[in-house]
Parts: structure tokens; C-alpha cells; sequence
């Protein structure tokens, strides 16, 4: 019996791991139903934005191995999080990740000079 459990809590511990080395694949369709249907689009185009989703996917898919993993299980996490999920907001997730890490870490953008007393 503890064998069991002892298995069971090894393989729940890996599976964010195994689960992050895989791009997602979901049906994009419905997320771009649900923005046709939210009136904030005055003339939605669900195949277009479904396209834009592929592209977005294809662009992740090719740049996924280099971005961390904890970085992917987050991302991956967070579009299923509140309605359907998003290949745009995954992509846009891991490159902000990204790209905040290779930010300077000197603020050397002089935006704080005139906050000094």
C-alpha cells in the first residue's frame, strides 16, 4: 500500500514536467466564438481569428523548446484559466517571460530621474 502511494506521489510530482515538454494542442474555434459573441468586435471573423491562433501556435511550436519549463506549465496554465484557451495568449505569456529576463538589471532608462527629491 505505501508502495502505491509513494508511486502515485512520484508520478503526480512529474507530470507538470512531462506535461510542459509538449507544445498544447486545443481547438482555438471556440475562444474565438466566445470573442464573435462578446459584441467587442464590431465585424468578428471567427475563421480569421482562428487562423491568427494557428499562426500564433506555429510561432510557439517553433521557439518552444527554448523557453523554460516553468515558464511553459505557468503559461500553459494560466490560458485555461477563466474561459477557452489561447495559442496567442501562450505565446504572449512566454515571450514577456522571456524577454523580461534578458532585460539590463541596471535601470538605466533615466525614467526614474525626475522621482528623486
Amino acid at each position: 500500500m505505501k508502495l502505491v502511494l509513494f508511486a502515485a506521489a512520484f508520478a503526480t510530482a512529474l507530470a507538470p514536467a512531462a506535461f510542459a515538454q509538449e507544445a498544447p494542442n486545443f481547438d482555438a474555434r471556440p475562444g474565438c466564438q466566445a470573442g464573435a459573441r462578446s459584441g467587442l468586435v464590431a465585424k468578428p471573423d471567427t475563421d480569421a481569428c482562428v487562423r491568427g491562433e494557428l499562426k500564433a501556435r506555429d510561432h510557439m511550436v517553433q521557439q518552444w523548446a527554448e523557453f523554460p519549463a516553468p515558464d511553459k506549465q505557468r503559461c500553459v496554465a494560466k490560458t485555461h484559466m477563466g474561459g477557452p484557451p489561447s495559442y496567442v495568449e501562450v505565446l504572449t505569456c512566454l515571450e514577456l517571460a522571456r524577454d523580461v529576463r534578458r532585460m539590463p538589471k541596471d535601470d538605466n532608462t533615466g525614467l526614474d530621474s525626475g522621482l528623486r527629491r
